[in-house]
């Protein structure tokens, strides 16, 4: 390094110790995690789908006997006086998450046919327009698990804090 002035010399060791330290605070920054997952009715993390066999008037969700399986199929009527099913997921700070893939899975007693799964918008939402699926016979009462999953800044965090109780009306 003859010949380099002593100045220039001093500067590269000083940028390479900022920039050590800059790279080492950057690894320390927490990335959000998923802290809440609830469905936007009541803010509960339990929502209840139930109706009647029949599907008129305001009712949210319709309930249709199905002769070929005995049990019945569910369908939530959207319309412009009811909103979407939106599941609101929020980070470790209450803040709203976007970004998130929120999956409905089936329990036993109950089928999705619909779309399952949905991503979240800078609110925080996810919106299902459509939820449509089938309950098997005799069925009293079955549930619908939600799970949201986040993976930025290469930490996923999982959360599978919801739950939507399907109860089918007596005749299904």
């Amino acid at each position: 390094m003859e010949g380099v002035p002593l100045y220039l010399i001093i500067l590269i060791v000083i940028a390479a110790i900022v920039v050590v330290i800059l790279l080492g605070w950057l690894s320390s920054i927490q990335h959000p995690t998923i802290g809440s997952v609830a469905t936007t009715v009541g803010g509960s993390s339990t929502m209840t789908i139930s109706g009647t066999t029949s599907c008129s008037g305001t009712a949210y969700w319709c309930f249709t006997p199905d002769n070929a399986t005995g049990g019945c199929r569910y369908t939530y009527l959207q319309s412009a006086t009811q909103p979407a099913v939106q599941i609101q997921v929020q980070d470790s700070h209450g803040n709203p998450l976007g970004g998130v893939t929120v999956t409905l899975t089936a329990n036993s007693g109950v089928n999705i046919t619909g779309a399952n799964i949905a991503n979240t918008g800078s609110n925080g939402i996810a919106a299902f327009s459509t939820l449509t699926g089938s309950v098997n016979a005799n069925t009293q009462s079955a549930t619908i698990s939600v799970s949201a999953s986040y993976g930025s800044g290469g930490t996923p965090s999982t959360d599978g804090g919801g739950t939507i109780i399907v109860d089918p009306p007596a005749g299904c």
